[in-house]
């Protein structure tokens, strides 16, 4: 035995296919293109966009399930809660998916928290918790630190249930509590949590009392809606005052509601999501705008499968994104839909269209799982009546999806990927795959409720069980010859392994016992194995080794191994073999290894080359996890996927991807990797089959659809060229005229140019002349012009000088005028002297 330590196994989840559907207040958007929500023990991140890619946030391992989570309001931290033996809630970095805080209290006896929800005033330190029972509690946390603030029982009495609990929007100290029956408001005082309201008073005594869920508006006021389609209004305060005039009523089970920019939406039953827009009026605050799908159930009939499916149950989440124009809701039974709105303007109902986010999931628990080899495709079946089948390339999808009438419990898949064979509750189909994405049945066998069918490895053989008998038939004939019927078993047979060469097969059963059967052997065992009080529920044989692996109800991983009897010696067996059944098979049988886990296991898996066992777990109250152990039950890696039960577990052929399926209805797509397959160079080389099954008939209609199409080629192609040929010659026809119209065209354009060069001459001449004319006028004026100008200049210097002349004449006039005035002057004076003189 290697004592080194082997290098651990990678596990990591590639797609999720199914959502936890009984949760409430589950379904959130991160932004436009990516919302949460919960699958199996696992929280998944989904890009709405064409790459559908996902995240996963992987819960707290050993836990009994996820009870209730929140997203904070800036979408930062979510918080996850989880059943225990003591209630716990986790707090999660969405951005790095790491876990922030584990909030659990003394002050809680209860095994779970049903509701959670932050404040949206103070998100990163106050969260609210609500346990259920009849020792309700709500409970205040300062979360961050982990820290209990306050808490308060709630009190309800028999007949009495609670659903919800959160913050007042416009309030971090004011809590609302409800619940079918149960109406409470509190505020945070004196460091403890005191009720303010304990019933809505002054309400209308015909309104049911059973309140299935609550929404805060961004004013602080409430909407409470019941299970009779009743929304009451009430203030932040708590108190009631009205119910809403556009209530659906009429039974309507409102199971979810939520705000958008404008109003509220509310679902419930029949599928169905109304919305309802905001008003000015006092007395009429809101409107009824729309109801999607707006049909009748009663006719049913008239509607496509998808209307169908969501008719059939009862919404649970509805989320929309923040510019109010993608809605995405979940059901009851397990769908996720997506609705595409436009909320500013009225939408035509008609135009409203449904659409799967993902691909339709399984609505119940998966009971069948298998693959082939030669195609990247998987089988599943489950009591919810629909075969599937699962194309694990990047990225998944799903291929076909046919829906039975009856439950289906096994399916095996054959190594070719062209056939699948599916056991239901009346009988067990032979199904071809078409490429027509349809499945075809070609043989029936009448064996009821087959609960376990698997092809041998070269695909020429498959067995099936009948009750406590396991049958092998010869696929290409669908023979079942006596001495292929094999009865040994004392119980229901619960699993059948083939040997790696189709040479004999191993099968286990719930009466604890464990053969292995040589088909040649003349339907003799070569080995028995017997654990009394045991249910096997799976059994994988080692290939090319005479070892057995088996799990079942005794918490146990056995390693049995068996070889012929060289001597007459007591038998070293570890486990219990019945005397009479011993002397039957000349074998000495030995149980090499025996692992008791305290965990109940329901499948088991073994890697290529002995390097590893995979098991699912089976423990009611847990989710189902898948374990890798290296041979010796050295433990590997582990994950929880599902929320119930591992169903089914398979490996494909090159042991990269890992399938498993729930009873939740879930089916995870898993990728391995193991350093010693890729350090021996283990994985085997697949080409994958690119051919097509197709019927013959629909082969020959596709001949015929060829050859009309060949025909109709001819004679397209025919009439082309004769349309070439016409249209050729029209064009020749039109090539000619238009040279014709071109040179005619060219000559006058030569005769309009000749004559414009002489029209130009012409003009060039006559501008010539008229310049020079204008010219010689132009000397002639100048010389005029001048000649006036010097006989004006030479008359005015003449009268300049007569002029200057007068003026002298004149100033010697003025001269001459004041000196006999002055001698005037001056003999006055003498004179005017003399008489004055004498007087005196």
């Amino acid at each position: 035995q290697n004592m080194e330590k082997s290098p651990p196994i990678a596990i990591a989840p590639r797609f999720a296919f199914g959502i936890k559907g009984d949760l409430r207040n589950s379904l959130y958007f991160l932004d436009d293109q990516r919302i949460i929500y919960p699958c199996g023990h696992n929280i998944v991140i989904l890009s709405i966009g064409d790459d559908k890619t996902q995240e996963y946030i992987q819960c707290i391992e050993g836990s009994e399930g996820i009870t209730a989570m929140a997203l904070s309001h800036s979408k930062t931290y979510l918080a996850v809660c989880e059943r225990s033996e003591r209630a716990i809630c986790c707090v999660y970095n969405v951005a790095t998916h790491k876990r922030y805080k584990v909030i659990t209290t003394d002050h809680v006896t209860d095994k779970e928290f049903i509701s959670v929800a932050f404040s949206q005033q103070n998100e990163k330190g106050h969260m609210v918790t609500l346990t259920g029972g009849q020792d309700g509690m709500v409970i205040l946390w300062q979360w961050n630190k982990a820290k209990c603030i306050a808490f308060q029982k709630v009190g309800i009495a028999d007949g009495q249930a609670l659903y919800q609990a959160s913050f007042i929007s416009s309030d971090s100290n004011s809590l609302i509590v409800i619940g079918n029956g149960v109406y409470k408001y509190y505020k945070l005082k004196d460091n403890g949590i005191r009720p303010e309201h304990s019933n809505i008073t002054k309400k209308e005594s015909h309104i049911s009392n059973h309140y299935t869920c609550h929404t805060c508006l961004p004013d602080g006021k409430i909407i409470i809606c019941t299970d009779q389609g009743e929304m009451l209004y009430l203030e932040a305060t708590g108190e009631y005052k009205m119910m809403l005039s556009c209530s659906p009523g009429d039974g309507f089970y409102i199971e979810a509601i939520t705000n958008y920019s404008n109003g509220v939406m509310i679902a419930g039953d029949t599928g169905q999501i109304m919305v309802f827009s905001k008003t000015e009026e006092p007395k009429k605050p809101f409107v009824h705008v729309a109801t999607w799908p707006n049909v009748d159930p009663k006719e049913e009939k008239k509607y496509p499968n998808l209307f169908l499916s969501i008719m059939s149950g009862r919404i649970k989440n509805i989320a929309l994104s923040s510019n109010d124009d993608t809605l995405v809701f979940s059901t009851e039974n397990n769908q996720l839909m997506k609705v595409n709105v436009n909320l500013e303007k009225k939408m035509n109902e008609s135009a409203i269209k449904y659409e799967y986010l993902i691909y339709p999931f399984h609505s119940r628990a998966i009971n069948g799982l298998d693959t082939c080899i030669k195609k990247q495709l998987v089988a599943t079946c489950s009591v919810d009546k629909t075969v599937r089948i699962w194309n694990y390339s990047t990225p998944p999808r799903l291929e076909i999806c046919e829906t039975f009438q009856d439950e289906a419990y096994s399916v095996a898949f054959h190594p070719s990927g062209y056939h699948i064979i599916v056991g239901f509750t009346d009988k067990i189909r032979m199904m071809n795959v078409f490429s027509e994405k349809k499945l075809s049945t070609f043989r029936e066998i009448p064996i009821k409720s087959c609960r376990e069918i698997q092809f041998s490895n070269g695909g020429h053989l498959f067995a099936c069980v009948n009750q406590h008998y396991i049958q092998v038939y010869n696929f290409y004939t669908g023979e079942n010859p006596s001495n292929m019927i094999f009865n040994e078993h004392e119980g229901k047979v619960r699993c059948i392994s083939w040997f790696e060469d189709d040479s004999g097969f191993v099968s286990a059963g719930w009466d604890g016992q464990i053969y292995v059967w040589n088909i040649k052997n003349n339907q003799k065992p070569e080995f028995f194995f017997e654990s009394k009080g045991t249910n096997f529920n799976c059994v994988f044989k080692a290939p090319g080794l005479k070892t057995v692996y088996a799990v079942g109800t005794d918490m146990t991983v056995r390693e049995i191994s068996y070889k012929i009897k060289e001597e007459k010696t007591e038998s070293s067996v570890s486990a219990i073999i019945s005397t009479e059944k011993e002397s039957k098979f000349p074998l000495e049988t030995k149980e090499k290894m025996r692992y008791e886990s305290h965990i109940n296991y329901s499948q088991i898996a073994l890697l290529n080359g002995g390097r590893g066992i995979i098991v699912g777990t089976a423990d009611d109250d847990r989710p189902g996890m898948i374990q890798i152990y290296r041979l010796g039950m050295e433990k590997s890696a582990d994950i929880q996927l599902h929320s119930l039960p591992v169903e089914r577990v398979k490996l494909t052929f090159d042991n990269t991807i890992l399938f498993s399926t729930g009873q939740d209805g879930t089916f995870f797509i898993l990728e391995l990797k193991d350093p010693l397959m890729k350090r021996e160079k283990e994985a085997p080389a697949i080409q994958y089959f690119d051919e097509i099954l197709t019927e013959k008939a629909e082969l020959r209609e596709l001949h015929q659809a060829i050859e009309h199409l060949k025909r109709e080629n001819e004679q397209l192609t025919q009439h082309k060229e004769l349309e070439q040929r016409r249209l050729e010659a029209a064009s020749n026809e039109k090539i000619e005229k238009l040279k014709e119209e071109r040179d005619e065209n060219k000559r006058k354009a030569e005769q309009k140019r000749k004559q414009l060069e002489q029209e130009i001459q012409e003009m060039q001449r006559k501008y010539n002349d008229e310049i020079q004319l204008k010219e010689k006028n132009y000397q002639e004026e100048l010389n005029r012009r001048e000649l006036d100008f010097e006989e004006k200049k030479e008359q005015d210097k003449l009268r300049y000088q007569e002029l200057n002349q007068k003026m002298e004449e004149e100033e010697r006039k003025h001269h001459q005028l004041m000196n006999e005035l002055r001698i005037e002057h001056q003999e006055a004076v003498e004179k005017l002297k003399e008489d004055n003189a004498k007087e005196k």
